[in-house]
Protein backbone atom coordinates (compact mmCIF):
# COMPACT_ATOMS: atom_id res chain seq x y z
CA UNK A 1 0.00 0.00 0.00
CA UNK A 2 1.31 3.45 -0.91
CA UNK A 3 0.99 6.42 1.41
CA UNK A 4 1.72 9.81 -0.11
CA UNK A 5 2.72 11.27 3.25
CA UNK A 6 5.87 9.13 3.28
CA UNK A 7 7.30 10.85 0.20
CA UNK A 8 6.44 14.50 0.93
CA UNK A 9 8.87 16.96 2.45
CA UNK A 10 8.41 16.90 6.21
CA UNK A 11 8.12 20.10 8.21
CA UNK A 12 8.17 20.41 11.99
CA UNK A 13 4.90 22.40 12.02
CA UNK A 14 3.18 19.50 10.25
CA UNK A 15 4.22 17.08 12.99
CA UNK A 16 3.69 19.30 16.03
CA UNK A 17 0.94 21.82 15.10
CA UNK A 18 1.08 24.81 17.45
CA UNK A 19 -1.95 26.84 16.38
CA UNK A 20 -3.74 28.85 19.08
CA UNK A 21 -6.21 26.78 21.13
CA UNK A 22 -4.96 23.42 19.81
CA UNK A 23 -5.69 20.88 22.54
CA UNK A 24 -4.61 17.29 23.15
CA UNK A 25 -6.38 14.85 25.47
CA UNK A 26 -4.33 11.92 26.80
CA UNK A 27 -4.97 8.95 29.02
CA UNK A 28 -1.83 8.39 31.10
CA UNK A 29 -1.25 4.91 32.48
CA UNK A 30 1.05 4.61 35.50
CA UNK A 31 2.95 1.49 36.51
CA UNK A 32 2.99 1.65 40.31
CA UNK A 33 4.86 -1.66 40.82
CA UNK A 34 4.55 -3.36 43.28
CA UNK A 35 1.18 -1.60 43.69
CA UNK A 36 -1.62 -1.97 41.07
CA UNK A 37 -1.37 0.34 38.05
CA UNK A 38 -3.70 3.33 37.65
CA UNK A 39 -4.42 6.06 35.09
CA UNK A 40 -5.04 9.79 34.93
CA UNK A 41 -6.14 12.29 32.29
CA UNK A 42 -4.02 15.13 30.88
CA UNK A 43 -5.20 17.84 28.46
CA UNK A 44 -2.45 20.31 27.46
CA UNK A 45 -3.54 23.13 25.16
CA UNK A 46 -1.81 26.06 23.46
CA UNK A 47 -2.34 29.26 25.46
CA UNK A 48 0.05 32.17 24.76
CA UNK A 49 3.32 33.17 23.11
CA UNK A 50 6.22 33.56 25.54
CA UNK A 51 9.53 35.26 24.79
CA UNK A 52 12.20 33.50 26.82
CA UNK A 53 15.57 34.99 27.93
CA UNK A 54 17.31 32.81 25.33
CA UNK A 55 15.80 35.08 22.64
CA UNK A 56 13.30 32.57 21.22
CA UNK A 57 9.50 32.82 21.35
CA UNK A 58 7.69 29.62 22.40
CA UNK A 59 4.06 28.55 22.49
CA UNK A 60 3.14 28.00 26.13
CA UNK A 61 1.08 24.95 27.07
CA UNK A 62 -1.52 24.90 29.83
CA UNK A 63 0.04 21.63 31.04
CA UNK A 64 3.31 19.93 30.18
CA UNK A 65 3.31 17.72 27.10
CA UNK A 66 4.10 13.96 27.22
CA UNK A 67 7.85 14.64 27.35
CA UNK A 68 7.55 17.16 30.16
CA UNK A 69 7.82 20.57 28.50
CA UNK A 70 5.60 23.64 28.94
CA UNK A 71 7.28 25.63 26.15
CA UNK A 72 7.48 24.43 22.54
CA UNK A 73 8.43 26.08 19.25
CA UNK A 74 8.98 24.85 15.71
CA UNK A 75 11.08 25.96 12.75
CA UNK A 76 11.37 24.38 9.33
CA UNK A 77 13.37 21.39 10.57
CA UNK A 78 13.03 20.93 14.34
CA UNK A 79 10.63 20.87 17.25
CA UNK A 80 12.36 22.78 20.06
CA UNK A 81 11.70 22.65 23.80
CA UNK A 82 12.76 25.19 26.42
CA UNK A 83 14.28 23.58 29.50
CA UNK A 84 15.95 25.59 32.28
CA UNK A 85 16.21 28.48 29.83
CA UNK A 86 17.97 26.38 27.20
CA UNK A 87 16.70 25.89 23.64
CA UNK A 88 16.68 22.13 23.00
CA UNK A 89 16.15 20.73 19.45
CA UNK A 90 14.08 17.74 20.57
CA UNK A 91 12.78 16.32 17.26
CA UNK A 92 14.71 16.61 13.99
CA UNK A 93 12.33 16.27 11.02
CA UNK A 94 15.21 15.95 8.55
CA UNK A 95 16.74 12.90 10.23
CA UNK A 96 16.84 9.60 8.39
CA UNK A 97 16.12 6.34 10.19
CA UNK A 98 18.93 5.43 12.56
CA UNK A 99 20.26 8.97 12.97
CA UNK A 100 21.31 9.87 16.53
CA UNK A 101 21.31 13.54 17.60
CA UNK A 102 22.80 15.06 20.74
CA UNK A 103 20.16 16.96 22.71
CA UNK A 104 21.39 17.08 26.35
CA UNK A 105 18.05 17.94 27.91
CA UNK A 106 18.03 17.19 31.64
CA UNK A 107 18.41 13.40 32.04
CA UNK A 108 18.14 12.82 28.25
CA UNK A 109 21.31 12.97 26.19
CA UNK A 110 20.42 11.71 22.71
CA UNK A 111 17.48 11.48 20.31
CA UNK A 112 17.22 8.71 17.72
CA UNK A 113 14.77 8.29 14.84
CA UNK A 114 13.92 4.58 14.99
CA UNK A 115 11.50 4.31 12.07
CA UNK A 116 9.05 6.12 9.79
CA UNK A 117 5.78 4.40 9.02
CA UNK A 118 2.08 5.02 8.44
CA UNK A 119 -0.41 5.02 11.30
CA UNK A 120 -4.21 4.96 11.37
CA UNK A 121 -5.18 7.74 13.74
CA UNK A 122 -8.77 8.97 14.21
CA UNK A 123 -9.77 7.14 11.02
CA UNK A 124 -7.04 8.73 8.88
CA UNK A 125 -3.77 7.35 7.55
CA UNK A 126 -0.90 9.65 8.50
CA UNK A 127 2.89 9.49 8.46
CA UNK A 128 4.32 8.67 11.88
CA UNK A 129 7.89 9.20 13.11
CA UNK A 130 9.03 7.05 16.04
CA UNK A 131 11.74 8.53 18.28
CA UNK A 132 13.62 7.12 21.26
CA UNK A 133 15.57 9.11 23.85
CA UNK A 134 18.42 7.88 26.00
CA UNK A 135 20.55 9.10 28.88
CA UNK A 136 20.10 8.67 32.60
CA UNK A 137 16.51 7.71 31.73
CA UNK A 138 14.90 6.27 28.61
CA UNK A 139 11.73 7.29 26.81
CA UNK A 140 9.96 7.08 23.46
CA UNK A 141 7.55 9.31 21.54
CA UNK A 142 5.57 9.00 18.31
CA UNK A 143 4.81 12.08 16.20
CA UNK A 144 1.88 11.73 13.79
CA UNK A 145 1.60 14.13 10.86
CA UNK A 146 -1.08 16.71 11.57
CA UNK A 147 -1.63 15.64 15.19
CA UNK A 148 1.58 15.94 17.22
CA UNK A 149 2.55 13.46 19.94
CA UNK A 150 0.09 10.57 19.88
CA UNK A 151 1.99 8.07 22.02
CA UNK A 152 4.83 8.35 24.55
CA UNK A 153 6.42 6.04 27.11
CA UNK A 154 8.69 6.92 30.03
CA UNK A 155 10.83 3.87 30.75
CA UNK A 156 12.73 5.44 33.66
CA UNK A 157 16.25 4.09 33.99
CA UNK A 158 15.37 0.89 32.14
CA UNK A 159 16.05 -1.26 35.21
CA UNK A 160 14.08 -4.11 36.74
CA UNK A 161 11.16 -4.88 36.40
CA UNK A 162 11.68 -3.58 32.83
CA UNK A 163 8.34 -1.83 32.57
CA UNK A 164 7.11 1.68 31.92
CA UNK A 165 6.73 4.43 34.53
CA UNK A 166 4.13 6.35 32.49
CA UNK A 167 2.53 5.61 29.13
CA UNK A 168 0.65 8.39 27.32
CA UNK A 169 -2.00 7.49 24.72
CA UNK A 170 -3.91 10.17 22.83
CA UNK A 171 -7.69 9.87 22.89
CA UNK A 172 -8.70 13.15 21.28
CA UNK A 173 -7.53 16.56 20.13
CA UNK A 174 -8.57 19.86 18.60
CA UNK A 175 -6.34 20.88 15.69
CA UNK A 176 -7.14 24.08 13.81
CA UNK A 177 -10.76 24.12 15.10
CA UNK A 178 -11.39 20.48 14.09
CA UNK A 179 -12.17 18.01 16.87
CA UNK A 180 -10.94 14.40 16.69
CA UNK A 181 -11.75 11.60 19.11
CA UNK A 182 -12.85 12.31 22.69
CA UNK A 183 -11.84 15.36 24.73
CA UNK A 184 -13.84 15.20 27.95
CA UNK A 185 -15.36 12.49 30.08
CA UNK A 186 -18.93 13.67 29.42
CA UNK A 187 -21.21 12.41 26.66
CA UNK A 188 -21.77 14.46 23.54
CA UNK A 189 -24.99 16.42 23.14
CA UNK A 190 -28.07 14.23 23.25
CA UNK A 191 -31.44 14.72 21.56
CA UNK A 192 -33.18 17.55 23.40
CA UNK A 193 -35.51 16.23 26.11
CA UNK A 194 -39.12 17.41 25.90
CA UNK A 195 -39.74 20.67 27.68
CA UNK A 196 -36.55 22.64 27.16
CA UNK A 197 -33.88 23.55 24.60
CA UNK A 198 -30.30 24.79 24.73
CA UNK A 199 -28.82 26.79 21.85
CA UNK A 200 -25.27 27.31 20.62
CA UNK A 201 -23.59 30.25 22.34
CA UNK A 202 -22.93 33.43 20.35
CA UNK A 203 -20.35 34.51 19.45
CA UNK A 204 -18.34 31.32 19.23
CA UNK A 205 -15.32 31.39 19.44
CA UNK A 206 -15.55 34.27 21.93
CA UNK A 207 -13.40 36.66 23.96
CA UNK A 208 -13.99 37.50 26.76
CA UNK A 209 -17.75 36.90 27.02
CA UNK A 210 -20.52 35.11 25.15
CA UNK A 211 -24.32 34.77 25.34
CA UNK A 212 -26.06 31.45 26.03
CA UNK A 213 -29.75 31.09 25.21
CA UNK A 214 -32.10 28.43 26.50
CA UNK A 215 -35.86 27.87 26.35
CA UNK A 216 -38.28 26.34 28.87
CA UNK A 217 -41.80 25.12 28.10
CA UNK A 218 -42.75 25.16 31.78
CA UNK A 219 -41.44 26.75 34.93
CA UNK A 220 -38.87 24.38 36.40
CA UNK A 221 -35.71 24.00 38.44
CA UNK A 222 -32.76 24.76 36.14
CA UNK A 223 -29.01 24.40 36.49
CA UNK A 224 -26.71 25.91 33.83
CA UNK A 225 -23.02 25.38 34.45
CA UNK A 226 -19.75 25.68 32.49
CA UNK A 227 -16.90 23.18 32.70
CA UNK A 228 -13.34 23.07 31.41
CA UNK A 229 -11.97 20.13 29.44
CA UNK A 230 -10.86 18.47 32.68
CA UNK A 231 -14.52 18.32 33.72
CA UNK A 232 -14.00 20.95 36.44
CA UNK A 233 -16.85 23.37 37.24
CA UNK A 234 -15.71 26.90 36.26
CA UNK A 235 -19.01 28.84 36.45
CA UNK A 236 -22.60 28.49 37.67
CA UNK A 237 -24.83 30.65 35.46
CA UNK A 238 -28.29 29.54 36.62
CA UNK A 239 -29.24 27.54 39.70
CA UNK A 240 -32.88 27.65 40.80
CA UNK A 241 -36.52 27.84 39.75
CA UNK A 242 -36.79 29.55 36.36
CA UNK A 243 -39.95 30.67 34.57
CA UNK A 244 -41.09 29.34 31.19
CA UNK A 245 -40.01 31.14 28.00
CA UNK A 246 -36.73 32.24 26.42
CA UNK A 247 -33.75 33.14 28.59
CA UNK A 248 -30.31 34.56 27.78
CA UNK A 249 -27.36 34.59 30.18
CA UNK A 250 -23.84 35.96 29.75
CA UNK A 251 -20.78 33.84 30.41
CA UNK A 252 -17.78 36.02 31.26
CA UNK A 253 -14.43 34.25 30.92
CA UNK A 254 -11.81 36.98 31.22
CA UNK A 255 -10.19 35.03 34.08
CA UNK A 256 -10.02 31.75 32.16
CA UNK A 257 -7.42 30.36 29.76
CA UNK A 258 -7.88 29.86 26.04
CA UNK A 259 -9.48 26.50 25.35
CA UNK A 260 -12.61 24.45 24.86
CA UNK A 261 -15.35 24.58 27.49
CA UNK A 262 -18.59 22.64 27.89
CA UNK A 263 -21.84 24.19 29.13
CA UNK A 264 -24.57 21.97 30.55
CA UNK A 265 -28.26 22.77 31.02
CA UNK A 266 -29.97 20.42 33.48
CA UNK A 267 -33.58 20.06 34.66
CA UNK A 268 -35.33 17.18 36.49
CA UNK A 269 -36.21 15.68 33.07
CA UNK A 270 -32.67 15.55 31.66
CA UNK A 271 -29.70 17.59 30.45
CA UNK A 272 -28.13 18.97 27.28
CA UNK A 273 -24.44 19.69 26.66
CA UNK A 274 -22.76 21.94 24.11
CA UNK A 275 -19.17 23.02 23.48
CA UNK A 276 -17.78 26.54 23.15
CA UNK A 277 -14.30 27.93 22.53
CA UNK A 278 -12.59 30.78 24.36
CA UNK A 279 -9.93 32.24 22.07
CA UNK A 280 -7.79 35.03 23.54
Amino acid sequence: MFFAGLTCEMRAQDFYPLDSANTWSYRVFHNNYPQPPDSTTRQPSITTDTLMPNGHTYRRLSQSDPLGSLFVRVDSTHVHYCFDGLDVPMFNLRDTVGTVDTIRWGPLFTSRLDRVDSILIFGQWRTARYYSFDGLVQSEATLAEGFGIVDAVDWGDGGWPFNYIAWWRIRGCIIRDTTYGTLVDVPEEQTSPTGFALYQNYPNPFNPSTSIKFQLTNSNFVSLKAYNILGQDVATLVDGITSSGNHVVTFGASHLATGVYVYVLSTPSGSIRRKMMLLK
